[in-house]
């Protein structure tokens, strides 16, 4: 019996190595779903939290504005879901 993936939450590792490769959110979402089929991916507060960080680094306005432009279209294309006040084991991300 194949186990059945309800979501899939996105590694910031994932979305770092899309953005630096030059993929834009819907590339990366299709190969997500190539990859996976029908999973919902999602993304935790945390990883949107590091983009941003690695886009006030960039060491040009271009990088910045690719950087903040691939943040954008992952906010608007996925559920970004915050990380409780008190995390336990039985607590959901």
């Amino acid at each position: 019996m194949e186990p059945t993936i309800l979501g899939l939450m996105v590694d910031s590792s994932i979305l770092i190595d899309a953005e630096r490769r030059g993929l834009d959110v819907s590339e990366l979402l299709e190969t997500i779903a190539t990859v996976l089929g029908e999973a919902e991916p999602a993304v935790c507060s945390i990883p949107i939290a590091e983009l941003a960080h690695g886009m006030h680094r960039a060491k040009s306005p271009e990088l910045w504005h690719s950087r903040r432009e691939f943040l954008d279209d992952l906010k608007a294309s996925v559920p970004v879901y915050a990380v409780p006040a008190r995390w336990n084991a039985d607590t959901e991300c």
